[in-house]
């Protein structure tokens, strides 16, 4: 499914769907992330 995803809305969700997965989070959590709640550094990011 992930691999059929095209253009920006496209990104954005297979990037939902694979911070989700990746933090085992509630799909209320994941819609409640904002940009400020993700830290990025040379290792990675940081929820």
């Amino acid at each position: 499914m992930l691999r059929h995803c095209t253009g920006p809305a496209a990104t954005r969700d297979r990037a939902l769907i694979l911070v989700g997965w990746a933090g085992a989070l509630r799909r209320s959590e994941l819609v409640a992330l904002n940009t400020s709640d993700i830290t990025v550094s040379d290792l990675g990011a940081e929820l």
